[in-house]
Parts: structure tokens; C-alpha cells; sequence
């Protein structure tokens, strides 16, 4: 690990540290909250429970919501249709 590296996430330190480490795909998940609130869903996406995921350098973080019945939880795992998607491009965008 570059010297950068203080421990494991569990630690406390963020995946800044190791942004630029090639053997940042080796960290553990890291535990966030999503704090973008999306407007498609009738229930609040603000401070859901996510855990981030480093990749090779290069490469944005994956960010994996926790298993929840939240509706943007329950897409994530199992999955959007292309309706759901074309629905939120009309609201998004006025269509």
C-alpha cells in the first residue's frame, strides 16, 4: 500500500487516501450515506445507507445501497425496466 494508506476502512479513514493506489481494489467497502436526493421516488433518497466500493484507478467508486425495501434500493438490486426509465426522463425532462 502506498504510504498513504493508514488501515483498513474499518479504521475510519476515507478511500481519499488511497485514490491513487493501485491496490485500492483490495480495500473493504467503505460505509456512506447517499446524500442526493432524486425526485423520481415518493420516498426521501437522502441518508440511505450505501456502502462504496473502490475499482482500479480510473475507474468511480461503485456505491451499493443497503438491502432495504426502499424503492431505489430494490431497483439497484434487482433491477429497472425501460419503462421505469423513459417514465423518469418525462418527468425529469418535461416529456
Amino acid at each position: 500500500m502506498s504510504p498513504a494508506h493508514h488501515g483498513p476502512a474499518s479504521e475510519g479513514h476515507t478511500c481519499a487516501c488511497c485514490w491513487e493506489d493501485p491496490a485500492r481494489e483490495q480495500e473493504p467497502p467503505y460505509f456512506g450515506w447517499l446524500v442526493t436526493e432524486l425526485p423520481v421516488y415518493p420516498e426521501s433518497t437522502l441518508l440511505l445507507k450505501t456502502h462504496v466500493r473502490t475499482r482500479a484507478v480510473g475507474v468511480r467508486p461503485l456505491i451499493e445501497l443497503e438491502p432495504t425495501d426502499h424503492p431505489l434500493a430494490v431497483e439497484q438490486r434487482e433491477g429497472i425496466t425501460a419503462e421505469r426509465v423513459r417514465a423518469f426522463a418525462d418527468l425529469l425532462l418535461g416529456g
